[in-house]
C-alpha cells in the first residue's frame, strides 16, 4: 500500500465489535501495543470494553505503520496538553480518534492538523437547555459550509474543531462563547461572527462527513486543505479484509 501523500487526509471507520477477533489475532501474531496500553485495557472492569479498546489501538497502530511508514512497535504514545495522544517522534503525520458505541473513527493527515468526531444518532438527540442549544447551533453554523442539519451535527463540528486545535472541549466552548462567563449576553449574530473570526484566525476548516443513517460526524483540518478535502474526503471502512491487508 502507498503512503499518505503530503497534504492529504484519510478517514477510516472501524466497527470494533465486528473486527475484534481479527485484530486480536493480528496483535497475538505480532504484538504492537505498548505496556501502558496493555495496562489500561487490563484495568477496565468491563471485559468487552477492554477488548474493544485494545482493538481500536491495534487498528490505529496498523494504520500508522502501513499508511504512514512509522515504526512505532510497542512504543508508548505521547500526549499533548489536552490529553490527546500523539506520535512520540518528530513526524509530519497527525492523527485524531473518536469513538461512539462500537464505532471508532480514525483520521490521518500528512503535514496538516486534523480533528475528527463521530456520534451515534439517538432518538433523544442532544439534551441541553434551549439557550445553550441555540448558542451551539449559531457557532456551528459559522464553522461549516452551511447551517448544521441537527444539534448532533453541530456538536460534532465543535468537537472536531477543538481537536484540530489540540484544545479541550471546555476551553473551546468558552472561547466560542457557548459556555462560560458572559455567554448569556451574546446574540446569535455575535456567536456566529465570533466563531467565524476564530476560524479565520486559526486557519481551521470543518467538513461534515457522510455516514450510514446511524452515524453523524465531522472532520476539521487546516484551511489550505479544504478544497482537497471536499474532493477526496471520504470515510473508508476498516473491515477484516483491509486489516489483514495492512498486517
Amino acid at each position: 500500500m502507498t503512503s499518505i501523500a503530503a497534504g492529504a487526509i484519510e478517514l477510516w471507520l472501524l466497527d470494533r465489535d465486528a473486527a475484534a477477533a481479527t485484530l486480536g489475532e493480528i496483535e497475538g501474531a505480532k504484538p504492537r501495543l505498548a505496556h501502558d496500553e496493555i495496562g489500561r485495557a487490563g484495568a477496565m472492569t468491563d471485559p468487552q470494553q477492554a477488548i474493544a479498546w485494545r482493538a481500536g489501538r491495534t487498528a490505529l497502530r496498523l494504520l500508522l505503520e502501513r499508511r504512514c511508514d512509522l515504526d512505532l512497535m510497542r512504543q508508548p504514545f505521547g500526549a499533548d496538553p489536552s490529553g490527546r495522544p500523539r506520535i512520540p517522534m518528530p513526524s509530519p503525520i497527525d492523527f485524531s480518534l473518536s469513538d461512539s458505541g462500537a464505532f471508532l473513527l480514525i483520521g490521518l493527515a500528512n503535514g496538516l492538523d486534523i480533528g475528527v468526531d463521530i456520534e451515534v444518532r439517538r432518538p433523544a438527540g442532544v439534551r441541553m437547555p434551549p439557550a445553550l442549544l441555540a448558542r451551539l447551533l449559531a457557532s456551528a453554523a459559522a464553522l461549516g459550509a452551511c447551517p448544521p442539519a441537527t444539534p448532533l451535527q453541530a456538536w460534532t463540528r465543535i468537537e472536531a474543531f477543538a481537536k484540530a486545535r489540540r484544545q479541550s472541549l471546555a476551553a473551546a466552548l468558552a472561547e466560542l462563547g457557548i459556555r462560560g462567563g458572559g455567554a448569556d449576553a451574546l446574540s446569535a449574530d455575535d456567536l456566529y461572527h465570533r466563531a467565524q473570526d476564530l476560524q479565520s484566525a486559526t486557519g481551521i476548516a470543518v467538513v461534515d462527513l457522510d455516514f450510514a443513517a446511524s452515524l453523524t460526524g465531522a472532520c476539521a483540518c487546516t484551511r489550505r486543505a479544504t478544497l482537497a478535502c471536499t474532493q477526496i474526503l471520504r470515510v473508508q471502512p476498516l473491515d477484516a479484509a483491509m486489516l489483514r491487508q495492512l498486517a
